[in-house]
């Protein structure tokens, strides 16, 4: 999920996932992470991190560890992380499921014609940086508004509003 820091306190990052209750994100939850070396994430930080536990007599426990990817946060290569910069918003859950899927053709064609980092949630939230911000908001708004529309379509309004920014490669 992505979320958004909203309170610290000692041991634990209050986070909005977009859910009925906020979950709680240790500070040791971290790959790497020690009580001498761990993120300072304030109020307002954005993080990329999974779900451990979610009952529904008690507040989500987060985790940024991976089972499979073991990178420390502090190299920046971890899949879990603190998320810099880029823009964050919102998208219909079944849009973000479609868009987890490992060979989406709808993310492969934008590939084509520049480069950007995409972490989705399967909360609803998207986030997105590209290599300026008129890409950036380029980006984010043709993911927004391709959720209803076949492949084909999806092209043709690519094409257009890449042509009309002016982004090489659209003829």
């Amino acid at each position: 999920v992505i979320g958004v820091i909203i309170r610290r306190t000692a041991m634990y990052y209050h986070v909005d996932i977009n859910g009925p209750c906020d979950g709680l994100l240790g500070v040791l939850e971290f790959e790497g992470a020690t009580k001498r070396n761990k993120p300072d994430l304030q109020s307002g930080d954005v993080v990329f991190c999974r779900v451990v536990i979610c009952n529904a007599d008690m507040q989500p426990i987060l985790s940024c560890k991976s089972p499979a990817f073991n990178k420390s946060w502090v190299s920046g290569e971890a899949l879990f992380m603190q998320l810099k910069k880029g823009y964050v918003f919102e998208c219909a859950v079944n849009w973000c499921h479609r868009l987890n899927r490992i060979h989406e053709p709808h993310l492969k064609y934008l590939a084509q014609y520049f480069p950007f980092e995409l972490a989705i949630g399967v909360n609803g939230r998207v986030w997105c940086q590209a290599m300026n911000t008129t890409y950036t908001l380029l980006l984010s708004n043709i993911i927004k508004n391709g959720e209803y529309l076949n492949m084909k379509q999806f092209q043709i309004m690519v094409h257009s509003l890449l042509k009309q920014y002016g982004v090489s490669g659209a003829q």
